[in-house]
């Protein structure tokens, strides 16, 4: 059986014992859903981890942190306080089933309003880092070194982004990305997040 399907079945069984409504039931189950399919996609790309039931205790603070940098840049911050709720529900079950030792969400928050741009920044990079692995592929780099390359750069954008708050990031886009349009802000036009920011 998917672990994804398991995990969602036990949920549902334990929002039942919570008595919670049908339709609550049904958004929180979805809402968990969205997550784990994102968070089993993005751990096996990025820790070439097999498709095994062991994926969900390899969560860390910071894929929490890159989650709802891509919701918060795709969708009201209602519809991410609500995946929030949904989200710390499940994981104080994860806890209770033993599918983790500690929860990645222990330490999250989501970001005051004003700060949110700087998770859409987060969330620009995650989408240069998939091209930029597009990329490595095509140059049939080995898998230990399109990883190391890959986390190399998403370290040193990030480091732009807590440096100077994302105003300089298009300059140092071009070496990491040096094919002409492989990213919005190559061909000549800057990132909205990034215009946003004052450049």
């Amino acid at each position: 059986m998917d672990p994804i399907i398991k995990y969602i079945q036990t949920f549902e069984q334990f929002l039942e014992v919570e008595g919670v409504s049908e339709s609550t039931k049904k958004n929180y189950a979805a809402d968990v859903r969205g997550f784990l399919l994102w968070a089993k996609s993005s751990r096996k790309k990025d820790t070439l981890l097999d498709e095994t039931e062991d994926f969900l205790s390899t969560l860390t603070g910071k894929d929490i942190e890159a989650y709802f940098a891509f919701i918060l840049s795709h969708e009201p911050r209602g519809s991410a306080q609500r995946k929030l709720s949904s989200l710390r529900k499940f994981f104080t079950l994860g806890l209770n089933q033993r599918w983790l030792d500690t929860n990645p969400l222990r330490n999250f928050s989501l970001p005051p309003e004003t700060e949110a741009s700087e998770l859409e920044l987060s969330s620009q990079i995650e989408k240069i880092m998939s091209l930029y692995e597009i990329q490595l592929e095509k140059e049939k780099l080995a898998d230990a070194s399109r990883k190391n390359y890959v986390s190399d750069a998403r370290q040193f954008l990030h480091w732009i982004i807590k440096d100077d708050g994302g105003r300089n990031l298009y300059t140092h886009l071009t070496p990491i990305c040096n094919q002409k349009g492989c990213i919005s802000g190559l061909d000549g036009s800057m990132p909205m997040q990034t215009q946003a920011k004052g450049v």
